[in-house]
């Protein structure tokens, strides 16, 4: 589970390029909603590996289960405060959204090659397994 350093280093990147690039461009770069979206994607990301992580000595099928639920789990969890805040008519910044969709995309690709690894070192089902 090496990999799993993937998701922090992308979120770091991904928020270092984008402030980097604000500054470039002589933009605000709204510091506020920038750490509000990297908590947000933090917490979807853990949510999201956690039923990979508790398939670890399963089988191929299993774990490819958990990674399907995973992606899902951390979907949601991306997604659910911007809707729960919309709903409620919290005021949120555009630079919020702003900040969390390229956040998610990139988590997402991290995500997609911890899950893709998890399944190829997990063992493949015998047919003895198979009922």
């Amino acid at each position: 589970m090496r990999t799993l350093i993937l998701i922090p280093a992308s979120i770091v990147l991904t928020a270092a390029g984008g402030t980097r690039l604000c500054i470039a461009l002589g933009k605000n770069v709204h510091a506020l909603e920038l750490t509000w979206a990297i908590g947000t994607i933090a917490f979807a990301c853990m949510a999201g590996v956690i039923p990979v992580l508790l398939t670890r000595q399963a089988d191929q099928m299993s774990v490819s289960q958990a990674a399907l639920l995973g992606s899902m789990i951390h979907m949601f969890a991306a997604i659910v405060p911007v809707g729960a805040c919309i709903a409620t008519n919290v005021p949120i910044h555009a630079a919020f959204i702003s900040w969390l969709v390229p956040l998610y995309f990139i988590t997402l690709t991290a995500l997609v090659v911890v899950y893709a690894r998890a399944i190829r070192s997990a063992p493949t089902a015998t047919r003895s397994q198979k009922v």
